[in-house]
């Protein structure tokens, strides 16, 4: 026995009949240990708390299992039992700093490795939707492992997952900064010699790319589609953007309306646009007509979209920007009754994954069938890639990923 080991530390301070039911493995999340008590060690807890503390030095707080997840949110109790009294951590995962209570935020950092082999294979021409994203650790793993993706929009019914994610984006904050896009609206804005700081131009540029939507996914993912603005309305001078850019600057910076009226067709120079929409990417709402139709882009993410349209006019349709390419729902436990949201925010040829909790007599005809049945449902066409057990959740019940494509 190591003289180190949890074992020998409680030598002496447990019975001797005990020792042998004290269970080693447990969760690590930042410097909190998450472990499970059994209840005829209750009484012994502190003592086992204390001795974790002492063979693991990068601890500094134990907390115990306090029943099931449970609830809308699916989180877990969790009761202090050593160390400092807290229940907040900062926790590194492939190579993205996260900040978040494993009490309040649905989270597994066994998942790791799933989420790292998910993003390597990742193509960065796909856009991203992720379902459920708690505090972000499937939307910053792939910003972070492909960080040329054209949008991620994450979605996450629970305001303490919601405002954790964000904490963590502002702890990442550089995670765009060498991309090429980025690079290029730097260099516009040292080169005109704007008055915005380096600090600020990577803010506005992350809300170009990146959209935390605290909301629920059914209520959420309907309103993917182009908004029509029903109002005549009456055009600005689009060639406004051949002017000196400090002018451009000024008289954008003194528009006291709420809205910025363009016609795409009119604007002669569309790079120097698309740099003063970055710039003022919050101030304004934007109407665009495109192909003499009227569009109105409201929120962050409408004028994402309208920026990536921009970018790619020939390549693809507006509408078929509100589709996304690549769509995870790692929700375990009845992210099936979802489908008809992933599938109507899928584009053709998308890939989905949504995940389960499946016994080992289940696997892998449980998920693939739900994911069969829904597709008949809906009228979507599919094909399984795979089915995958991504970790073992208790005795031969395993948390299971089922992968496949949109073909219609």
């Amino acid at each position: 026995m190591k003289k180190n080991s949890l074992k020998a530390k409680l030598i002496g301070i447990l019975p001797e009949e005990l020792l042998n039911k004290v269970n080693r493995s447990f969760e690590v999340v930042g410097d909190i240990a998450i472990i499970e008590i059994s209840e005829e060690l209750e009484q012994y807890e502190k003592q086992i708390g204390q001795a974790l503390l002492e063979t693991n030095v990068s601890l500094k707080t134990i907390l115990k299992k306090s029943g099931i997840h449970h609830g809308e949110f699916r989180t877990q109790d969790l009761i202090y039992v050593a160390g400092i009294n807290k229940h907040e951590t900062e926790y590194l995962e492939n190579g993205v700093r996260f900040k978040l209570n494993p009490g309040s935020v649905y989270f597994s950092a066994r998942l790791s490795t799933e989420r790292s082999e998910l993003m390597k294979s990742l193509n960065e021409k796909q856009r991203v939707l992720v379902m459920f994203s708690g505090a972000g650790p499937y939307s910053l793993t792939a910003l972070k492992m492909k960080p040329n993706i054209p949008l991620l929009t994450a979605i996450e019914i629970n305001p303490e997952g919601h405002k954790y994610a964000l904490e963590s984006l502002k702890l990442n904050k550089n995670i765009l900064k060498k991309t090429k896009e980025y690079q290029t609206f730097l260099k516009f804005i040292k080169t005109t010699k704007l008055p915005i700081m380096e600090k600020q131009a990577l803010e506005l540029f992350n809300k170009t790319k990146i959209n935390f939507i605290n909301g629920n996914v059914r209520i959420e993912t309907k309103e993917f589609k182009p908004k029509f603005e029903e109002k005549k309305i009456n055009f600005y001078d689009n060639n406004i953007f051949d002017y000196e850019h400090k002018n451009i600057y000024h008289i954008l910076n003194q528009l006291t309306t709420p809205k910025l009226n363009i016609n795409l067709n009119k604007i002669h120079k569309l790079n120097e646009f698309i740099n003063f929409f970055i710039i003022f990417f919050d101030k304004f709402k934007i109407v665009a007509k495109i192909n003499n139709k009227n569009y109105l882009f409201e929120n962050s993410l409408d004028k994402a979209i309208l920026l990536e349209y921009i970018r790619n006019q020939k390549n693809r349709k507006l509408e078929e920007l509100y589709k996304y390419d690549e769509i995870y729902m790692p929700l375990p436990k009845d992210a099936e009754l979802f489908l008809d949201c992933a599938f109507r925010s899928a584009a053709k040829n998308a890939i989905i994954h949504m995940y389960d909790f499946v016994h080992e007599n289940d696997f892998p005809q449980q998920s693939e069938n739900a994911v069969k049945k829904a597709a008949e449902k809906f009228g979507k066409k599919i094909e399984i890639i795979s089915t995958r057990k991504v970790g073992q959740y208790s005795p031969r019940k395993y948390r299971v990923c089922c992968d496949f494509k949109i073909l219609n």
